[in-house]
């Protein structure tokens, strides 16, 4: 049989010039012998040439079970879940390389995938902060129980997740809307003004919709978008996730109850309520 060499790989990058081209070996490997680097399909198996040995090339199966199996976004941890994609708590890898695990819903408005990036408490308002606060808290099952310290994702790690189109799920008490981020500017979370949501604010948001399914977007610029949400075109405040500054005015998350907000209830109960004072849930489709 012709010896044929294959286009060479290193680390979990395979470099080739033009395309592809692995050869096929039908018999006995231990009479080929390779070079390091070099890949043949031997016997129904992806091998590697070693050290003086084939070795069978293992695909990483990224079900988000373990730090080691960590998701790279929600929707292909979906995929590759098909059936058994449950809602509950899963790992996921981001950008920079560091590994989270995120409470995770795929159900609750399929098709969209969301996962948990900020748990808001009616003690503080230290959801401001730019780093990460008490991740393993973004793990836990989100319910009527409330929220007894802020929990958040790292802005840089919410900006691996911010494309234009990612959808902001912003729930306070029972109120909840969606905000559709427009991925530029990007998203940073000391962006605030004492004792004022509407004031010198960054837009991040280009519409807002009650949460569904099928949901029917209000396009175009959301006013004041602060607060971790905004106001409907007839100025009445929605849904927001916190002042976004070291402010003790205003703890917790807000309610508007304003007739943009809808009348759905949200999925994640949290002590009801409306105006401020409330904690809350952030989650991101994803």
């Amino acid at each position: 049989m012709a010896r044929y060499y294959s286009s060479r790989f290193q680390s979990e990058r395979i470099n080739s010039s033009d395309a592809l081209q692995v050869p096929i070996y039908e018999n006995d490997q231990d009479l080929l012998d390779g070079e390091d680097g070099e890949m043949m399909y031997i016997e129904g198996q992806m091998q590697y040439y070693y050290n003086g040995s084939w070795q069978n090339i293992k695909v990483k199966r990224r079900d988000g079970s373990s730090a080691a199996s960590a998701a790279l976004n929600a929707t292909d941890l979906k995929s590759t879940l098909g059936a058994n994609a449950v809602n509950g708590s899963y790992w996921y890898q981001f950008n920079d390389g560091s590994q989270q695990q995120l409470w995770t819903d795929f159900t609750s408005y399929a098709p969209y995938n969301f996962v948990m990036v900020q748990r808001t408490s009616n003690t503080t308002n230290s959801q401001y902060q730019t780093g990460s606060l008490n991740p393993t808290d973004l793990a836990l099952a989100p319910n009527d129980t409330a929220p007894t310290q802020v929990a958040k994702l790292s802005d840089l790690n919410q900006r691996d997740i911010t494309t234009s189109g990612t959808v902001r799920w912003v729930i306070a008490g029972a109120g909840q809307m969606w905000y559709k981020m427009v991925g530029d500017p990007d998203w940073y979370s000391d962006f605030g003004v004492a004792a004022c949501c509407s004031c010198n604010n960054p837009n991040f948001y280009d519409g807002y919709a009650t949460p569904s399914s099928t949901p029917i977007w209000e396009s175009g610029i959301i006013h004041n978008g602060g607060c971790g949400g905004g106001q409907n075109s007839a100025g009445g405040w929605l849904v927001l996730s916190g002042i976004h500054l070291n402010d003790n005015n205003y703890l917790g998350g807000y309610n508007g109850a304003s007739t943009g907000v809808g009348s759905t209830i949200s999925p994640y109960l949290c002590g009801g309520g409306t105006g401020w004072g409330l904690n809350g849930y952030v989650l991101m489709s994803w």
